[in-house]
């Protein structure tokens, strides 16, 4: 297994970013609306599955997008920074899961497949984007500019424009 991975390309390993995604989801998606609201965070007022299942399907829909147009452009720099953004993000999540974990002693859903995945992913895409010559300055900035916007556009989205009064749908009606 190490030696495949050490023979794949960066698009390639990018993938495991969307296995990733979809193994925290299913630990998060039972518990956490309600873990959240427990909390007294306040996430554009009431804070509801529908919302909760939007902003997942929007960022892994976005995700898939991204991966499946880097493993066809590898050379696009800014594929590639949001490949690694989502390592930042990664990050991000496991302090998000972690902290209040530790301040409550409550158990954040998706605390465990963030602190077993999230960092050891990061540090590969990491790793290998600079194994491959495509980790600068300019690229590691925007993948920490893009990783840590990412979840605030993608959640304003859904609470402000998409769901905003909650009962939006997904069809297009004529005016």
């Amino acid at each position: 297994m190490i030696e495949r991975i050490r023979k794949a390309g960066f698009p390639a390993l990018a993938w495991l970013s969307i296995a990733n995604y979809a193994a925290h989801y299913a630990e998060e998606a039972p518990r956490f609306v309600a873990w959240i609201n427990s909390q007294g965070w306040k996430v554009s007022g009431s804070y509801t599955q529908k919302k909760f299942r939007t902003e997942n399907a929007l960022m892994f829909s976005f995700g898939v997008a991204a991966t499946a147009q880097l493993s066809h452009r590898p050379e696009k720099r800014f594929l590639r920074m949001m490949a690694l953004g989502s390592g930042v993000a990664y990050l991000q999540n496991t302090l998000f899961h972690a902290l209040p974990t530790l301040r409550t002693g409550t158990y954040s859903p998706g605390l465990v497949t963030a602190c077993l995945f999230n960092p050891p992913l990061a540090a590969l895409l990491f790793w290998k984007a600079g194994q491959e010559g495509w980790l600068d300055t300019p690229t590691a900035l925007g993948a920490v500019a893009l990783g840590t916007l990412v979840l605030p556009v993608f959640v304003g989205f859904t609470h402000k424009v998409l769901l905003a009064d909650n009962t939006a749908t997904t069809r297009c009606e004529a005016p």
